[in-house]
């Protein structure tokens, strides 16, 4: 079912609203017309209509509320329910005793708020606790209950009569005869306990219509089953009537029959034309009374008393002076009708106002919300802690198939093992709604995390317990505190061997210090524990849950800071549906947004586009549900906006203004990307030609921020600027998955000019490697021009930092892992620009080139295996200029690996299978960028990735080194 909100309902609640306050304030109520009276006692006018139909109101509002309470425990439910209902009451108490200069003895208990307020409390606790079916056998059972009771007890002969009815003894034994309703010449109260039984049957239908409507409310089938319904439901009543009178003032069971039925008819009638036709001309008028229902309501019923208790010339009330003085001068009934209209439309003139400064006042209070970040280190555990929260805040169903890493949904992440694109998802726990955004752990990938965490409001920053925080931590932490978010710190896996969570925790105080975090931020709380073992606490000390971590959230952890007035949030992510299109993600900074609202894109340039908002969502669970309105501090998805950017801001027409620019840090790095034009072209792609290529690449910059493509000399070719190999590296990868072939050259550092110097970037590489490997890699880096920092033990692991050329990273990697057996593990971040550090040795071998094409022979590879290692394996189909394998000398060598064995008819047995092949050296398409020199390039397909040379032509490629050379 979706949880969306109708326009019609809106419609149907103002219209019982603006009805109400007209038959309230007639100008003389011996004037008035027989439709704007309620019946003198049994029967029934368009009047009697109002009241129960604004119960029936409330219920179709319950219905909506309701899956929220399915996702809290009981006592937080009754907690809501008992906070709402005790308020309302004495609201409604509180507008009787005003202005509070009268005795609290003979002020009135029970009215139209009080009834309102115990309706909906009993009618929440019914919905809630019990199932749609036993609801409405039970609204069955209350009306006969109530049948039962009026007879049983009411005066012998006449049980229905106004002096008789055993309503009227039942308050007067209760309250006493003071505290009722006088308007009957007598203490006698309409809205009394015993008839509230009855019209909580209103609120009950109205919730089960509510559901219905929900789930066939748009469609004809379902609007044809509301009118035969509501017509059962009007027939039923009149019969009821010859044994239990339709009885406003008594609220009958058949007058509950009847009233309901026609609201039934009434609210079809509206679905179908506001919903279906789409006939707007008459909604707005009565939503400015929907949108604020209790406090137009609140002002219109202040209205009349202030003006009777402020007196005009001759001590005459204000309320009675205006009418005789202005509206009696028309004619009699006319006039008096007048007077209440004029006081409907000032009322809908304050509803107006409010409406149009987005100011909504409810008794209904928004739900508390909390956004936090998480931030961690590859392999740190940050994507299994999403899950331990998904899974304790009961996301799932108990019997749910969830897997591991639910967060990380995309292919590429799973394969990996590392968060790419950041992802929200939503939970609530004690009632409070906590907006959970995943973010990139690697530098690479800073323009996707510096434009999420604009939407935080804390960090939950979690370090493994015997690796610290590492470059990427670093990173991250380092714009979360720039952004004055609140830092919890969360040390896991503290159930490891060799752990040194104390150690740790200084490293972390350290970090922060560096990174000039505040006092507030520094105070930093701290839990502990295993994300593994599903537990996490505020000592050492093992659990049995993430609880106290949840605690954590919800007490060091701000609430968004609510900003009332226009519209304002700023488009931070985006998503895409094939069936909604382009979706706008965000927070809401300031006011409210709406469905149905007129707004403007306020762009980088300053440019403004006017748009309108076509639907609303917010983050739920895993997914998203649909909305009709968010408040100021969460985060929403929006449908329907046209040309919109990344950083664009959404923003009241009358007032547009903008927030600031997402700040990127600048791209590192460049590629080439250009189509392929190889003899396997359009061989495995779908998309191969450079419109193809260049579009992809266009609509990567709409969402990639760290990403810039400009166009080159060659219509064939484009320059793609990053913030490094693995950022250039996924888009390579994303692209030849959706089906795209191209050709990608060898990554290049950006340099730039300060102070008239040449200047390109540097990192900070952190290697952990066993003690025994320092050594190598020390001089490996040093060959590099890195600079070591920082020389520590942990453990058996020997921990080193450099400072190094972002050059000398290029085709590091392979490079230590050789020389390390695979031991190391190497992580680096950006720092800064230096000068240039002159020229940093490449790749000491030079390449087996594939001389003829074909398909490779055992034959042919085994003669050929003594002169380097080979990255292809027999019965593979190569072309002439494609890199075949890692020459042993440095310089290139043209070979024919094709060539077949010739066969004689002397063969020695069992020469054949002398054949041995050692297996070929598999790279990734990372490892490719960083192993390629500057005359090769990679072919990427989506089934393959073959290293090849730039000019493939044997002859052309000489005359080109030729060249060069002179």
């Amino acid at each position: 079912m979706s949880n969306q909100r109708f326009l019609a309902l809106d419609v149907f609640r103002g219209m019982t609203i603006c009805l109400m306050i007209i038959v309230n304030t007639p100008g003389d109520a011996s004037l008035t017309f027989a439709p704007f009276l309620h019946a003198s006692w049994h029967g029934f006018t368009p009047t009697d209509l109002v009241f129960p139909s604004f119960l029936f109101a409330v219920g179709n509002s319950l219905s909506f509320i309701e899956p929220t309470w399915a996702k809290l425990n009981n006592s937080t439910v009754l907690l809501k329910i008992g906070k709402r209902t005790a308020l309302l009451f004495l609201i409604g108490y509180l507008m009787y005793w005003f202005p509070f200069t009268g005795s609290i003895a003979n002020t009135r208990i029970m009215g139209v708020l009080q009834r309102i307020a115990l309706c909906y409390g009993f009618a929440s606790l019914i919905a809630y606790f019990m199932h749609e079916r036993v609801v409405m056998i039970l609204s069955g059972l209350l009306l006969l209950l109530y049948w039962y009771v009026s007879f049983k007890f009411g005066d012998v002969g006449d049980p229905y009569s106004l002096h008789g009815n055993a309503g009227l003894k039942l308050d007067t034994w209760l309250m006493g005869e003071t505290h009722l309703y006088h308007g009957e010449g007598f203490g006698f109260d309409p809205e009394g306990w015993l008839s509230t039984i009855p019209s909580i049957v209103n609120v009950l239908i109205g919730y089960r219509v509510g559901k219905f409507i929900q789930e066939q409310g748009k469609t004809y089938e379902g609007l044809a089953l509301l009118f035969m319904w509501g017509a059962g439901f009007i027939f039923l009543a009149f019969m009821w009537n010859y044994q239990f009178p339709i009885n406003k003032k008594l609220w009958t069971s058949s007058f509950v029959m009847l009233t309901v039925g026609i609201d039934m008819v009434i609210i079809a009638t509206i679905i179908y034309r506001v919903e279906l036709q789409r006939q707007l001309q008459f909604s707005s008028f009565f939503t400015v009374f929907g949108q604020n229902p209790l406090v137009i309501y609140l002002f219109s019923e202040l209205l009349v008393a202030t003006l009777y208790l402020v007196h005009g010339p001759n001590g005459i009330p204000l309320y009675t002076w205006i009418y005789q003085n202005t509206f009696a001068n028309f004619a009699p009934y006319w006039g008096s009708m007048g007077f209440a209209f004029t006081a409907m439309l000032i009322c809908w003139l304050l509803g107006y106002i409010l409406n149009k400064y987005k100011i909504y006042i409810r008794v209904k209070q928004y739900m508390e919300i909390r956004n936090i970040a998480i931030i961690a280190h590859v392999d740190h555990g940050k994507t299994t802690l999403v899950d331990k929260i998904l899974h304790a805040t009961k996301v799932f169903r108990d019997n749910q198939e969830t897997g591991d890493l639910i967060m990380d949904s995309n292919e590429l992440e799973r394969e990996r093992g590392i968060t790419i694109l950041s992802k929200n998802a939503s939970v609530t726990y004690k009632d409070v709604k906590i907006n959970v955004i995943d973010t990139p752990g690697h530098s690479d990938f800073g323009g996707e995390v510096e434009r999420v965490l604009k939407m935080a409001d804390g960090v939950c920053l979690l370090v493994d317990a015997f690796e610290g925080p590492m470059p990427q931590t670093r990173f991250v932490l380092q714009k979360a505190l720039q952004l004055n978010l609140k830092p919890i710190v969360i040390i896991n896996k503290v159930d490891k061997e060799n752990c040194r969570p104390d150690e740790v925790h200084d490293a972390v105080f350290e970090l922060f210090f560096n990174l000039d975090a505040t006092e507030d931020q520094l105070n930093f709380p701290t839990f502990y524990g295993s994300g593994k073992n599903g537990w996490f606490n505020d000592s050492l000390t093992p659990c049995t849950d993430i609880f106290p971590l949840m605690d954590g959230i919800l007490k060091y952890v701000p609430g968004p800071d609510v900003k009332e007035g226009h519209t304002q949030m700023q488009i931070t992510s985006l998503d895409y549906s094939s069936f909604l299109g382009r979706i706008a993600i965000g927070k809401v900074e300031r006011g409210t947004i709406k469905e149905g609202q007129n707004i403007v894109l306020v762009q980088a340039d300053g440019s403004i586009k006017k748009n309108k908002v076509k639907e609303l969502y917010v983050f739920e669970g895993m997914g998203k549900r649909k909305v009709a309105e968010v408040v100021s501090g969460d985060l929403c998805a929006v449908v329907g906006l046209e040309e919109f950017n990344i950083g664009d801001t959404i923003a009241d027409p009358e007032n547009p203004e903008a927030l600031p620019i997402i700040s990127v840090d600048e791209p590192t790095m460049s590629m080439t990307f250009s189509i392929n034009n190889s003899p396997f072209f359009g061989k495995e792609g779908k998309f191969v030609t450079s419109r193809h290529i260049r579009d992809r690449l266009m609509k990567e910059t709409e969402k990639n921020l760290a990403l810039r493509v400009e166009e080159t000399d060659s219509a064939d070719s484009f320059l793609v600027f990053g913030r490094g190999i693995l950022h250039l590296g996924v888009l390579v990868e994303t692209m030849r998955r959706e089906g795209y072939e191209l050709t990608v050259g060898n990554p290049q550092v950006l340099v730039k000019e300060i102070d008239g110097k040449k200047h390109e970037p540097f990192e900070i590489l952190v290697v952990d490697v066993p003690a025994d490997f320092s050594g190598k890699v020390i001089d490996l880096v040093t060959q590099k021009k890195g600079e070591m920092l920082i020389m520590e033990s942990k453990g058996t692991m020997q921990h080193l930092e450099f400072d190094i050329p972002s050059r000398g990273l290029i085709g590091l990697r392979s490079q230590m892992l050789t020389q390390t057996a695979g031991e190391a593990v190497m992580a680096h971040r950006f720092n800064e620009y230096k000068p240039w550090k002159g020229p940093i040795p490449g790749r000491s071998n030079g390449v087996l080139v594939a001389k003829f094409g074909g398909t490779t022979t055992a034959y042919s590879i085994d003669k050929l295996q003594d002169r380097g290692r080979f990255f292809i394996e027999p019965g593979e189909e190569i072309y002439a200029g494609q890199v075949l394998a890692e020459h042993i000398k440095p310089g290139d060598l043209n070979i024919n690996a094709v060539e077949m064995k010739k066969l004689t008819n002397h063969r020695a047995s069992g020469s054949d299978d002398s054949v041995r092949i050692t297996p070929k050296v598999q790279f990734t398409l990372e490892e490719c960028m960083e192993y390629i020199q500057f005359d090769e390039c990679i072919e990427v397909t989506p089934k393959s990735v073959r290293m090849r040379k730039s000019i493939l032509d044997e002859n052309n490629r000489s005359k080109a080194t030729k060249a060069a050379s002179n």
